[in-house]
């Protein structure tokens, strides 16, 4: 006779921690599976003010097409050249280099100054190719014995520049925008995940307010202590300084420009109306003594809420003459009594 089988007991905790065992490996394969899928993932796209962190404090927008053709761009481009002769060698010898006409090849430019580093950061957008731009810059740095090094950070190429005591970092945010700083750190925070400019209540404010399609445009807050300059040349008529600014410029078939002073009220803003407007006819006076007042009678300040507005308007013709008469030179006789005269005088005191 054969035995009975006998039934084996199974402790009842055992199934419970199999199946604990098996949704956990499911679980942590599919977070694995989802982490490392995100790593693979492409850095995102950034261009223009995407490319601005959100503690932007001013944001400067240009469209250089629109600007090349201007007599008073152009002069103040030459004069800051001429002041700083090793400024114009180098930007001459990267024009050279990687033939680089920033007046067609750049569609838009966006500078912006921040409170996480002293330095600007530049987004430039336009027929641009790393790999072109990244080549050229080395061929021409290295010309004067800089040199230029690669290094992947989250995902991008990260390009500093070292030439000539100065460093400057560079780095795609999409395959046309080129984002840039002497700071290494902005750059890479310009190009992250974080806050953008237009995640800023504030200065998404100030920027759908201002005429973002003009040449060159500009928004920002203001500086505390600047604003507390301006109430004491008030005299205290302005008790609370201004927030922000807004501005905008077009130098197409003459000037014409704006600035805007965002006051903190309706009575701030119709106090400093009532000071400028006596100041501006000073001005327009005193400009009379070189030729210019008509031009400076041109400027004018109006009140929009509590938004002061500065603003002018010049035709070519204008623009012309206010350029003549700025670079002309005054004789040196009419300034200061001949020499003669004056050794004269000091000899007789």
């Amino acid at each position: 006779m054969r035995p009975a089988l006998r039934t084996r007991r199974v402790a009842p905790w055992r199934p419970r921690l199999a199946g604990v065992i098996v949704a956990g490996a499911v679980a942590c394969a599919a977070g694995c599976s989802s982490k490392a899928s995100s790593a693979r993932q492409p850095p995102p796209e950034l261009a223009g003010l995407a490319a601005v962190p959100a503690s932007a404090r001013v944001v400067i927008g240009a469209a250089p097409a629109r600007l090349a053709d201007s007599a008073l761009m152009q002069r103040g481009f030459r004069l800051l050249l001429e002041r700083d002769a090793d400024l114009a060698a180098r930007v001459a010898r990267l024009a050279d280099g990687c033939g680089l006409d920033w007046r067609t090849q750049v569609s838009s430019i966006h500078l912006a100054l921040t409170a996480d580093a002293p330095q600007p950061l530049l987004v430039a957008t336009g027929k641009l190719s790393e790999a072109e731009l990244a080549r050229c810059v080395q061929a021409t740095v290295g010309v004067g014995g800089g040199k230029v090094t690669a290094k992947q950070v989250e995902g991008r190429t990260l390009y500093q520049v070292d030439d000539a005591g100065r460093s400057v970092t560079f780095a795609f945010g999409k395959a046309d925008t080129v984002v840039v700083s002497a700071s290494r750190e902005l750059v890479v925070l310009a190009l992250g995940t974080g806050k953008k400019a237009l995640d800023d209540a504030e200065l998404k404010g100030l920027i759908d307010r201002a005429d973002t399609g003009a040449p060159l445009w500009a928004v920002g807050k203001v500086d505390p202590a600047l604003g507390q300059r301006l109430i004491a040349l008030t005299s205290g008529q302005v008790q609370a300084a201004p927030t922000a600014f807004l501005a905008t410029l077009d130098p197409g078939g003459g000037l014409t420009a704006s600035l805007g002073a965002v006051m903190a009220g309706e009575s701030d803003a119709k106090a400093l109306e009532s000071h400028v407007n006596p100041t501006l006819g000073l001005i327009a006076l005193a400009a009379g003594a070189r030729g210019l007042g008509p031009l400076a009678a041109k400027i004018v300040a109006s009140r929009d809420g509590a938004i002061v507005k500065f603003g002018v308007a010049l035709g070519d013709a204008e623009v012309k003459d206010l350029l003549s008469k700025i670079d002309s030179r005054v004789p040196a006789q009419q300034d200061a009594p001949p020499a003669a005269a004056q050794d004269a005088g000091a000899a007789g005191d």
